[in-house]
């Protein structure tokens, strides 16, 4: 008698379908394992490469797992994970050079020492922890000094810019410094390639590299600069853009724990700076200017096409933001204020100078050839008459006036009668009080 033979179910099919691919997944990730365990790359993978500027990553992928090779400035390791961890992305450093390391210390260990090039840096108690021999620039590299950008927002706030600072050693450790090619004129007034180091003092190591950087705050004894909450304005060395990094710094016992340098805004800004006053920071990108509240992550101002020289915020706690056009032909820029929702407050022809204070703000018109204080009323407290209207202040020349003491309740302006030095001066007393 015939007998039919028995078919095998459509579910038993799906079942011993499932249990082979298993089996067969089983063997692949297995050899796979076993090749990683033994330092090769596995084979039953698709490898792809992934380049950084500071070297490479690559990456097989297989069945749910992924088998890379870090070879990178700062990671180099190997790894067999799952599918679902992401590869790691640590701050792309560039290529970074090695820091001497064969070099004598003199007995004089002074803070430089030129014949050797050779900076020293000291703890809180005057103990020497490290050195670093030049690499660019001759023996003449040094602690860095806060940098501006092609808009020199600081050069053009006549009244307001301070000394510059060289920045603070973090976790008596970390540093920064320029080792630029040239350091001979002051910055911006020769053309030449800034190098930025970020300088592990524990270790002898240049752990990052940066075209530029921007301090945010002084110390209190007005020594050195440093970065807000260790916030740094930072210009990215590829692309030539400025963002904002945390430097998150271990102390200087701890050698196993890397320094990251967190990102804060990206690597896309033609400028940043940050206002002591406020707290905000001022940002452009792509041409436009406003005013950015970095803990709360908005924006808190109109937009200007013209840069954006200071913000502010006076008695009533209403906020202002100064902007200037500047004269291709001679330089000179002119100011106006606008509140902080974009609406026009103060516009006069040739304001070359802007003071602003809580009560009153006084400015120096070119039109009128005088200084005017006024409220925020708009009434005008003061006018000083001038002799000329000039600012260029070098080792030959005067400005037209100078803020000679400013306090509380008093003003000193010195009013200078020529530009050549020796050519004497005026001073005015001005009582500030109902200001």
């Amino acid at each position: 008698m015939y007998q039919e033979v028995k078919q095998i179910s459509k579910k038993k099919k799906i079942e011993l379908l499932v249990l082979v691919a298993v089996l067969v997944w089983g063997v692949f990730l297995l050899v796979d394992y076993v090749r990683y365990d033994s330092g090769k790359p596995p084979i039953f993978a698709i490898k792809n490469t992934i380049k950084y500027t500071d070297g490479e990553v690559r990456e097989w992928l297989g069945i749910g797992y992924v088998y890379r090779e870090y070879e990178r400035v700062p990671i180099t390791k190997v790894e067999f994970v799952p599918f679902w961890n992401l590869r790691e992305e640590p701050e792309d450093r560039g290529e970074l050079p090695v820091a001497h390391s064969d070099y004598d210390v003199p007995e004089n260990k002074e803070r430089k020492y030129k014949q050797y090039g050779l900076l020293y840096f000291y703890d809180d108690h005057r103990r020497l922890i490290g050195t670093y021999k030049c690499i660019n620039s001759n023996g003449e590299c040094d602690r860095t000094k806060t940098g501006w950008d092609s808009y020199h927002l600081v050069e053009k706030d006549y009244l307001e810019k301070d000394d510059n600072k060289f920045l603070a050693v973090e976790e008596n450790r970390y540093v920064f410094i320029d080792d630029s090619a040239k350091q001979n004129y002051p910055y911006g007034h020769e053309l030449y390639t800034r190098v930025i180091y970020l300088y592990d003092i524990v270790k002898n190591e240049i752990v990052a590299k940066f075209a530029d950087i921007k301090t945010s705050v002084d110390d209190e004894s007005g020594d050195y600069s440093l970065g807000k909450n260790k916030n740094y304005i930072l210009k990215d060395w590829e692309t030539g853009k400025w963002g904002i990094r945390y430097l998150n710094t271990p102390p200087a016992e701890d050698t196993k724990t890397e320094i990251v340098l967190d990102e804060v805004l990206p690597y896309e800004y033609d400028s940043i700076t940050y206002d002591k006053d406020t707290g905000y920071y001022i940002l452009c990108k792509k041409g436009k200017w406003y005013v950015y509240d970095l803990k709360n992550k908005k924006t808190v101002s109109a937009e200007s096409m013209d840069p954006i020289y200071d913000v502010w915020e006076n008695y009533n706690r209403s906020f202002y933001f100064k902007t200037g056009s500047t004269n291709e032909k001679t330089g000179v820029t002119t100011f106006k204020i606008y509140k902080m929702d974009g609406q026009e407050y103060f516009n006069e022809s040739g304001v070359t100078v802007i003071m602003e204070r809580e009560t009153y703000y006084m400015y120096l018109s070119t039109t009128l050839n005088q200084l005017v204080f006024k409220e925020y009323s708009g009434d005008v407290v003061y006018t000083i008459p001038l002799y000329f209207t000039s600012l260029k202040k070098d080792s030959h020349t005067l400005p037209c006036f100078e803020v000679i003491e400013e306090k509380r309740k008093r003003l000193t302006i010195r009013v200078n009668k020529g530009s050549a030095i020796g050519s004497g001066y005026d001073s005015k007393y001005l009582d500030i009080t109902n200001w």
